[in-house]
């Protein structure tokens, strides 16, 4: 195809739309000007422009199928990773006793509440207990609480919550 020199004169106006054409596309100035002028003259050329858009549209709507069918698969394997691990958990959990002693009440208690905090605080924080733990700080010794709680109940009461869920079930 042929190339034919052409001066043209534009409005002050029309120069300052060429010129920021030309800068959103990185564009030289005449290269916006025949783009405009193929569009304003030639009705195949839009058409064959519509098209290049439309596939272009069509592979970004495709990738993100993709993605949503690739998220909804995650959830699905999540739930069912969950409810296995309850299963299992529950499985290998000795019977509870018909009426389990008040500093074992308040133990559950304060263990399902710190499970709650340890959430929050990674939902917030946007941290996965599948992300690599921070160092483990050493342990401090528990603070005695009222003489009516029984043994079990003061060595195993928690001083603060764990940054992660590995430190609740006893993980490294």
């Amino acid at each position: 195809m042929d190339k034919y020199p052409l001066t043209i004169r534009l409005d002050d106006e029309l120069m300052k739309v060429v010129r920021v054409q030309a800068s959103l596309t990185r564009s030289s100035l005449g290269s916006v000007v025949v783009d405009a002028a193929r569009q304003a003259l030639m009705p195949e050329y839009q058409q064959k422009q519509e098209q290049v858009l439309l596939k272009a549209m069509d592979r970004c709507f495709n990738r993100l199928v993709k993605m949503h069918d690739d998220q909804q698969l995650q959830h699905e394997l999540v739930r069912e990773m969950l409810a296995m691990f309850v299963r299992s958990f529950f499985r290998r959990i000795p019977p509870i006793k018909p009426e389990p002693s008040e500093a074992m009440r308040r133990k559950s208690a304060r263990d399902f509440e710190m499970f709650l905090d340890i959430l929050a605080t990674n939902r917030r924080n946007r941290v996965s207990v599948m992300d690599t733990p921070p160092p483990q700080e050493p342990p401090r010794p528990a603070a005695k609480e009222s003489a009516s709680d029984d043994a079990t109940h003061a060595q195993s009461a928690p001083i603060a919550p764990p940054a992660h869920l590995d430190n609740l079930f006893g993980g490294s």
